[in-house]
């Protein structure tokens, strides 16, 4: 390996593959950094022609010290054989909080982004109420937000925060303590004074910091939008796209599993703005809702590690992870214009993580009515599709998971999967001849 690797953490696997391809596709050699769980799997992204020679270190939520400890012995090696330090690049909100918490332990092996000179932590603007409060102080729309830190606070947040309302932690953990206990909800939705303060008690009382939002209403699935930024080193945007969510799973609150690729001069607008307030050097991925009370965007938070469609945008020639390389390694070519995201208009593009896709169509269909359901789906959708664990550069970890949902399958519904991974194992074939 004569290139300098990145180091990418896998936690969330779905992000974990779409940074080795992101990688892989630009030329970049990834270290893959592993650890597992009893409940964990199954691991598409290892049948990947990008993942090899991965190394194993704790899982931080059951001995940090001893995961910090193997990340410290694998930064010195890399920095013994390349002689500077190499990007490391988490796959999930918890992994991130695990790197940024230990951020000087690991500054003389590791790179990690968000500072102008890519020396300092971000802790402060990943905790949510410290983002919204300086996003606030600049006149950037918010939605109204309250720090629940102590129980101490919640008289007067119940009699605040408008109704309905939200709530979720303002900074996740390595265990993702919050997610786990709330059934995978991101945040929790209260119609009322009285549930929200029951409810806020007994979160103090397990131990969460929170922060409670007013909840906000659109009616277009075109106004919750997911905006992408790249930001130099004087907070001078190069390169910037984004897309809207279609489905999500779980409702309220879940992760989107079927997006369109799409550009929005508005929000790229406020977005340029964000990434001047937080003084942020690298990608970012940032949320907004188009609020139907006054027309106008709003925040509801960022991403300040690779996001779970980082190489659906890059499929789009906007490799975000390839920027954040050249820009540390120094080759970032400052005489470029900014990249800027292209209409969808004459070619939409849609992403869909195809396992949550086919449980939702085939759990709402009858086994006869599935292929049609399907059939009209495609059909109301036309254009081009990225799939979340099938690349025709990279079919493997798409066919694993087409094999294992066909175990799990009863005709007729095995047979259209089967049709399927007949298909994938054909285009595999074909580019392995080539």
């Amino acid at each position: 390996m004569n290139k300098i690797p990145v180091v990418a953490i896998r936690s969330n696997d779905n992000c974990f593959l779409d940074i080795l391809r992101c990688c892989g596709t630009a030329g970049i050699p990834v270290v893959p950094v592993v650890f597992t769980w009893a409940t964990a799997g199954p691991w598409y992204s290892e049948y990947s022609r990008y993942y090899c020679n991965p190394v194993k270190i704790c899982n931080p939520a059951e001995d940090e010290q001893a995961s910090i400890a193997g990340l410290l012995d694998l930064g010195k090696k890399l920095f013994s054989d390349f002689g500077q330090r190499v990007v490391i690049i988490p796959s999930s909100d918890t992994s991130h909080v695990l790197i940024q918490k230990h951020f000087e332990e690991l500054n003389p092996y590791y790179l990690q982004m968000g500072a102008a000179d890519f020396s300092n932590d971000v802790y402060a603007i990943a905790s949510k109420d410290i983002f919204c409060a300086r996003l606030s102080d600049a006149g950037i729309g918010i939605p109204d937000s309250y720090p629940c830190l102590c129980a101490d606070d919640i008289p007067q947040i119940v009699d605040a925060v408008s109704y309905p309302c939200i709530y979720k932690p303002v900074l996740k953990d390595t265990s993702n303590t919050f997610y786990t206990a709330h059934q995978g909800l991101k945040a929790v939705e209260c119609s009322d004074k009285e549930m929200l303060g029951r409810l806020l008690l007994k979160e103090m009382k397990a131990g969460f910091r929170l922060i409670v939002q007013e909840k906000i209403v659109f009616t277009n699935r075109a106004d919750e939008y997911s905006c992408y930024v790249y930001s130099d080193a004087v907070q001078k945007v190069r390169m910037i796209s984004g897309q809207y969510k279609l489905d999500e799973y779980p409702k309220p609150y879940g992760t989107g599993f079927i997006s369109k690729f799409h550009a929005d001069p508005e929000v790229f607008a406020i977005a340029e703005k964000v990434v001047q307030v937080l003084k942020w050097r690298g990608f970012i991925g940032i949320e907004f809702m188009r609020d139907i009370k006054d027309g106008k965007w709003k925040i509801i938070e960022a991403n300040l590690r690779p996001w779970l469609s980082i190489y659906f945008q890059a499929s789009q020639g906007f490799n975000y992870i390839d920027y954040f390389y050249k820009d540390a390694c120094g080759k970032l070519d400052s005489s470029l214009e900014a990249k800027t995201g292209h209409s969808d208009a004459e070619n939409p593009v849609f992403r869909i993580n195809f396992g949550v896709f086919w449980n939702k169509i085939s759990n709402s269909s009858s086994a006869t009515s599935l292929q049609s359901a399907l059939h009209e789906w495609f059909k109301e959708h036309q254009g081009s599709y990225v799939f979340t664990n099938y690349a025709d550069h990279d079919p493997q970890p798409g066919i694993k998971e087409i094999e294992r949902m066909i175990l799990k399958e009863d005709e007729p519904n095995k047979g259209i999967l089967m049709l399927l991974l007949a298909f994938m194992k054909q285009n595999d074939s074909e580019s392995r001849q080539v």
